[in-house]
Parts: C-alpha cells; sequence; structure tokens
C-alpha cells in the first residue's frame, strides 16, 4: 500500500508539473501573438501594404521554425506521418486566419479584434456539433448564449457602426475555429515543427500569387525590425501552443487565452491611447466568463468520464 501512495504521488506530482507546464507555455503563447498582433498594426499604421507585411512575417517566421527543426522533430516532422494531410488542411486555415487577422487589428482596436477572437470557443463547439457530431448539452448551449450575448452588447450591430474589419475578424473566428477542430482530430503530436511550418509556407507561396508577384523589397530598416520580430513571435507562439496540447488536455490551459485581452488594453492604451468603453468592456468581460465556464465544464466533463472508465476497469 506505501508502495502504491508513493508512485501515484509521483505520478499526481509528474501531472501537475506537466500541467504548470502546459499552462506556462499557453501563456507566452498568447503574449507572443499579441505582441505579433501589435507590431503588425503598427507597420499598417506606417501604410505599409498588408500582404508585404504578412509576407515578410511569415519569411522570417519560416526562417526561426527552420533554426529550430532539430528540437521540434527534425525533417521528418514536416509530413506529420499520415496525418499530413490534416497538418497541410490545419496549416491552410491558418494561413488565411493570419491574413484576415491582422485586416482586423490594423483597421479597428487590438481590444474590439480580441473580443471577436474570443468567440472562437463557441464556433469551435458549434462546429463540433455539425461536422463530428457531438452533442451541445444545455451547459453548452448556455455558454453560446452568453457568448453571442456578450457580443452583441460589446459591438451592438444596429446602433455602432460596423465595418468589414469586424467581418474579417468573425472570419478569423472561423478559420481559428476549423484549425482547433482538425488539430483535434491530429490527436497529440511530438512532431511540433509541423504545426508552425505549414502556414507559413502557405503564406509564402499564396501570398505572391494573390499579389502578382508582386512583392515590394522594403528598405526601412524599422520595417524589418519589427517584422522580423513579429515572425519570431508568431511562430514561438505557434509552437508552444501546439506544444501545450501535448502536455495536458486543451481544458486545462484554454482559459488562459483571454489573458491576451491585458496585452491588447495595454498595448492601444500605451501605443494608439483608446481605450474601451463601457459597453466593450461590459461584453468582453461576457464573453470571458462565459468562455471560461465552458472550459470549466468541459473539463469537468472530461473528469467524470475518466472516473467512471476507471470503475469499469475495477468492476471487470
Amino acid at each position: 500500500l506505501e508502495g502504491r501512495k508513493i508512485l501515484r504521488d509521483k505520478n499526481m506530482e509528474e501531472k501537475n508539473t506537466r500541467y504548470g507546464l502546459a499552462v506556462g507555455l499557453s501563456l507566452t503563447a498568447f503574449a507572443a501573438f499579441s505582441t505579433s498582433d501589435c507590431l503588425r498594426k503598427v507597420l499598417a499604421d506606417h501604410e505599409y501594404d498588408v500582404l508585404d507585411i504578412v509576407f515578410w512575417q511569415a519569411f522570417c517566421g519560416l526562417g526561426v521554425v527552420l533554426v529550430l527543426m532539430p528540437f521540434l522533430g527534425g525533417a521528418r516532422g514536416v509530413s506529420g506521418g499520415r496525418d499530413m494531410k490534416w497538418y497541410i488542411i490545419r496549416g491552410v486555415f491558418f494561413a488565411f486566419n493570419t491574413v484576415f487577422s491582422i485586416y482586423t487589428v490594423s483597421r479597428i482596436p487590438i481590444t474590439d479584434a480580441y473580443g471577436l477572437f474570443f468567440l472562437s470557443p463557441f464556433m469551435i463547439s458549434l462546429m463540433g456539433l455539425v461536422f463530428l457530431k457531438e452533442s451541445i448539452g444545455l451547459y453548452r448551449f448556455l455558454a453560446i448564449c452568453g457568448g453571442f450575448v456578450g457580443a452583441l452588447i460589446a459591438f451592438r450591430p444596429g446602433f455602432e457602426a460596423l465595418s468589414w474589419a469586424h467581418l474579417c475578424g468573425l472570419v478569423c473566428v472561423f478559420t481559428y475555429s476549423a484549425a482547433s477542430i482538425v488539430s483535434g482530430h491530429i490527436g497529440k503530436s511530438d512532431a511540433l515543427i509541423a504545426f508552425g511550418f505549414w502556414p507559413f509556407l502557405f503564406l509564402i507561396i499564396g501570398i505572391p500569387i494573390v499579389k502578382g508577384g508582386d512583392i515590394a523589397l522594403i528598405g526601412d530598416t524599422n520595417f524589418w525590425i519589427m517584422t522580423a520580430f513579429a515572425g519570431v513571435c508568431y511562430a514561438l507562439a505557434l509552437v508552444t501552443i501546439a506544444h501545450s496540447f501535448t502536455l495536458a488536455p486543451a481544458a486545462a490551459f484554454a482559459p488562459y487565452q483571454y489573458g491576451g485581452i491585458l496585452y491588447a488594453v495595454l498595448f492601444d492604451f500605451l501605443i494608439w491611447h483608446e481605450l474601451p468603453d463601457g459597453y466593450k468592456t461590459l461584453g468582453i468581460a461576457v464573453i470571458i466568463a462565459s468562455g471560461v465556464w465552458l472550459f470549466a465544464r468541459e473539463a469537468m466533463i472530461k473528469r467524470r468520464q475518466k472516473r467512471a472508465a476507471a470503475l469499469n476497469l475495477v468492476v471487470k
């Protein structure tokens, strides 16, 4: 019995260590995403072409991923093995997400953009219902309704002018959610390089096609410094969030993504001297509360399922 207790305590300690590392990595990832968005918005304010910004960011980001290749699964990890087609599909969704996200943050405050992006957990639940035939249940339904009400409070369609940038934000919600559904299908993977490699590659290939090969070679040193740093941050974010999924269930660390709103408010205030009004603050708070509740319920359900499975094994 003493030996079992020691083993159980050791397993619990290892689990807590993994969960703690997953939380730390996710916080790092969302801080990196926020920093990248801030830098891209600054560049867009200087009237650089949005697609040029994304292209050179992807170029720098891919360079970082290739440098780190030996530590991220090696060259074999790029293909993802039998899951290669799913890595490619996920890469396409993330490539579109990257383009539409910069269009969003370049035209509206980052805080407003994140208020839209935070609708992703609810969209993931709806897409799970449609494509994976998952049941929503009462609590998921209430959380989705809460997120929708929060969006109505924050953006007040019909009372506040909405632009095409808000529509781009909703496209980001869809593409991110679709990429997350694909990631769930792939499951845990040690080939972390694939998570960063494909999105950057598709951006580097796709943007010149869209622009007819007209990619600007910009001679401004400040542009290259900010673009390179944005690429490093984005690559770091993609890899660290992917690694988090290998260490712990998403419900254990996903709520920490809402910490990104703190960076958004800080950047908006320090650089653009903007703060969200009362409606935005209340609406985003409702979205975050609904999202955290959704994640908490998902974690509780999974714990119950594990306990039920363990009891079944004992009975058998």
